[in-house]
């Protein structure tokens, strides 16, 4: 888990999901809401790889590449790295705290961080790593939870 509560961003200036319309591309990751100071957590165990700048011109927000162990890359923005290039961490550890975004687009975007997921190159969606309550998988885990109970209760045969 990296953060303690997952809410995807959905404010009046976008949509935070993974592959959301934008100007000319579609959204490669997801937007999680935070607040400014909000601690930030190991996905995996592994190593801080490098620090980024989401913006060229303005240095005030920062990221960091995170690789895990797994080999998979996350890439974090609106954040203030805690770790040093090169430094080693294990799962669940503080990594960043989050920034406040809004600082610069003002309220009407809500603080977020962003999150990139990475497997040998290929873009993944990091929603099918964090599960989110706006998103699927807690309904979808418990329709076949129930659909499994119904087949159970079904059996002609009287045995489970």
């Amino acid at each position: 888990m990296i953060l303690k509560k997952l809410e995807i961003r959905k404010d009046k200036l976008g949509d935070g999901s993974y592959g959301a319309k934008r100007a000319n591309h579609n959204h490669q990751g997801v937007d999680y809401l935070v607040q400014e100071g909000e601690s930030i957590f190991s996905p995996e165990p592994g190593t801080l790889i490098r620090y980024s700048y989401p913006y060229e011109s303005d240095h005030n927000y920062k990221g960091l590449l995170f690789k895990g162990n797994s080999g998979t890359e996350y890439k974090f923005f609106y954040v203030i790295p805690t770790l040093l290039i090169g430094q080693t961490v294990a799962q669940g550890k503080i990594i960043a705290t989050a920034q406040a975004i809004s600082k610069k687009y003002g309220s009407a975007m809500k603080d977020h961080i962003h999150v990139e997921v990475r497997k040998n190159n290929n873009l993944l969606d990091p929603a099918k790593f964090f599960i989110t309550k706006n998103k699927f998988p807690i309904l979808l885990t418990a329709i076949v939870f129930m659909a499994g109970l119904l087949s159970l209760t079904n059996n002609k045969n009287g045995r489970l």
